[in-house]
């Protein structure tokens, strides 16, 4: 029986074979091991040296080990490593992605800036004012005849008796009607009487009212007008050109009268006509948008009486219609020595002369303190700072509302609006105002927030005006901030200066481009039919996004967290105090005020505070805390990060590192030795 015995991989086991033909024992030959290629000194022997030296795991067993379990662990090494792969692919998108954190940090200030405060008053006009121009007198007398038509609504009125011995009284609702709106063509009592009252010559009336226009003042010869400065202008030519004490006071505008449109009685529908048909209101909710023409072209612009009947007090359509130029809107609004009456800051007298004006097309005169936005250069400006905290130590306000001077169309509510925001950047009234209503004090305290944004690579944010607008440099000397909102609103007034000739703002000559600096100094009318429907066509452009206005978000920004209180002012056993402060003031209005309400006979404690609630308010801006809140972006991930991760997941699934891989590359250079 023959048989052998192989032993690996000893060096000195023996091959013992048994051979009965010869009945001896020999040696058989040695397999092919790593021992013997070691004895042989065979290049194959360093190959595996090579090997065994690498820290690295899987390669060695792959080529040690048996066919079945080296083909294994090939499978697992191409999928591990596979993963690892992928997971480097994420890693990578993910970093240049340019991810941001953000960092929270409460911070202590010794010194806090303090923002500006921008009032406005309710009501944009004065109705003595607007009386006094017979142009807009309609649009005051219009009070008096719907608050005399709804009182006597429920009677037949026959034992009222009118405001004014020359208004006209309709004899069948008792509705009493200024003179003036007798012989206009347009019905405004229910039975024509106005318009066919046989004891009305109206054509003599018609004339004797053209031919009594206002003519010149003074000593000017017409069409000039003296001024009370001595001073000659041109009279009713729609420009006020007096001034008085930096304050327009038009007596070269006030009093002059305006020819209405001839028309024919078809053309103007009677106020019963509008009463009655209400299927014809229903189908006006119907219309779009640009259905408002109908509004706007059957009537004469300041025919306010049959507009308003027309529009069904629509206050989408009134508003448009009531929109004034900036220097009616300067002249007969509310002036800062009137409204503006007691101010302190930090204990610290201010008066009216330390606020900076402007005009808001639906809000009139407006009023800033602590602004930034007339100086041309930062440098001019010192922002006031405050250093305690609490109402004593901020800011103090009361201003006199003079509701007596409202109108109704114009002034919807009774009050003050307040804005708090940056020195250096305009005031968003509608999206950030608060309203104080009369006879209330607000206490408004504010946290200060400050964010700052990377920008470049890591968002889209920007410090400066972006080009496209074509801002020119006084306009951005002004606005020193760069803000988003005021970016969208100059996109939209270039959008109308471009397309429509005209824009709805009082903004004047704010860009590079003559054609729109042109186009600034005219405000969109609303009875022009070209310009109201261009207009309307910016409006949906920007809802449906065709306008385009790629304006980004702001680098660094500036907010102002209120907490807001209200509480009734003044008290009743205040008010004694409160008038003996404003007769001191140095406001006619509010002198006027004082005495008619001190001159009724039997006036109480009580009535005199009902008053002062009536027509005052009070305004208290102060901080709550010596600190503000900042808050700040940060790359959230680093190339650090992005290096530590690839490492993490190339040691976890394949057992790489940095030191293995430059193991591997002296691998393969030996080896490229060993083969060449």
């Amino acid at each position: 029986m023959e048989y052998t015995i192989i032993q690996q991989p000893t060096v000195a086991s023996k091959s013992l074979q048994k051979h009965p033909a010869s009945g001896g024992e020999r040696k058989s030959p040695e397999p092919v091991t790593e021992q013997v290629l070691e004895n042989a000194g065979l290049p194959q022997h360093r190959m595996f040296q090579l090997v065994k030296e690498l820290a690295e795991y899987a390669t060695p067993q792959i080529l040690q080990l048996p066919s079945v379990l080296g083909f294994l662990w090939v499978l697992v090494y191409i999928g591990f490593f596979s993963l690892t792969c992928s997971q480097m692919v994420l890693l990578i998108q993910n970093y240049f992605t340019y991810p941001t954190a953000i960092s929270i940090r409460v911070v202590f200030s010794p010194y806090l800036d303090f923002p500006a405060v921008t009032v406005c008053n309710e009501s944009p006009l004065r109705k003595t004012r607007v009386l006094q121009d017979r142009r807009y007198e309609d649009l005051a007398l219009l009070d008096d005849y719907i608050a005399s038509k709804v009182l006597l609504s429920s009677s037949n009125g026959s034992d009222s008796k009118c405001k004014s011995k020359n208004d006209y009284k309709c004899p069948f609702s008792g509705i009493c009607i200024p003179e003036k709106w007798i012989c206009n063509d347009v019905v405004n009592c229910d039975d024509e009487s106005d318009e066919k009252n046989p004891d009305f010559d109206c054509a003599k009336i018609k004339l004797d009212r053209d031919a009594n226009l206002t003519t010149a003042q003074g000593h000017c010869n017409w069409p000039s007008s003296m001024c009370p400065e001595q001073t000659c202008a041109t009279a009713c030519d729609g420009v006020p050109e007096c001034v008085e004490s930096n304050h327009y006071d038009e007596s070269d505008y006030l009093g002059c009268d305006v020819k209405r449109s001839e028309r024919s009685a078809d053309q103007v529908p009677s106020q019963k006509s509008f009463l009655n048909k209400s299927s014809e209101h229903r189908s006006f909710y119907r219309q779009k948008r640009d259905g408002y023409s109908n509004y706007y072209e059957t009537f004469d612009p300041l025919d306010y009486f049959s507009f308003y009947f027309k529009s069904n007090n629509n206050r989408a359509a009134l508003r448009n219609a009531l929109a004034f130029d900036q220097t009616l809107m300067r002249s007969y609004g509310f002036h800062a020595k009137d409204f503006l009456i007691q101010c302190s800051f930090n204990h610290q007298t201010c008066d009216y002369s330390d606020f900076k004006t402007f005009q808001h097309t639906h809000f009139g005169n407006c009023f800033t303190f602590n602004s930034a936005l007339s100086e041309n250069n930062s440098s001019s400006f010192r922002n006031l700072t405050s250093s305690k905290t609490g109402e004593p130590y901020g800011f103090k306000l009361t201003v006199f509302l003079d509701v007596n001077e409202y109108i109704g169309l114009t002034a919807p509510l009774t009050g003050v609006r307040v804005v708090t925001h940056h020195p250096k950047l305009s005031p968003n009234i509608y999206s950030q105002g608060s309203v104080v209503e009369a006879g209330k004090a607000l206490l408004m305290g504010l946290e200060r927030n400050e964010l700052a944004k990377m920008g470049g690579k890591y968002g889209n944010c920007s410090y400066t005006w972006p080009d496209f607008l074509n801002l020119n440099q006084n306009l951005k000397g002004s606005l020193q901030l760069y803000d988003l909102s005021d970016c969208q609103f100059y996109c939209r007034q270039n959008a109308l200066a471009l397309r429509c000739g005209c824009i709805d703002s009082y903004t004047q000559d704010f860009s590079d481009d003559e054609n729109i600096n042109e186009a600034s100094r005219h405000y969109c009318d609303s009875f022009n039919d070209t310009q109201r429907l261009c207009r309307q066509s910016i409006e949906d452009d920007s809802e449906t996004g065709v306008l385009n206005c790629p304006c980004p978000d702001a680098c660094y920004t500036v907010n102002y967290w209120t907490q807001e209180s209200l509480a009734s002012w003044p008290s009743d056993v205040y008010s004694p105090f409160l008038v003996e402060q404003l007769l001191k003031s140095k406001s006619p209005q509010v002198h006027n005020f004082i005495r008619e309400v001190l001159s009724r006979s039997n006036i109480s404690n009580e009535d005199l505070s009902r008053e002062l609630r009536r027509n005052f308010a009070r305004i208290m801006v102060y901080y709550e805390r010596n600190s503000f809140e900042k808050v700040w972006e940060s790359p959230a991930y680093s190339v650090t990060g992005l290096l530590s991760d690839i490492g993490g997941n190339m040691g976890l699934w394949t057992g790489w590192s940095v030191m293995v891989f430059f193991e591997l590359l002296q691998f393969f250079f030996k080896l490229v030795q060993l083969c060449c």
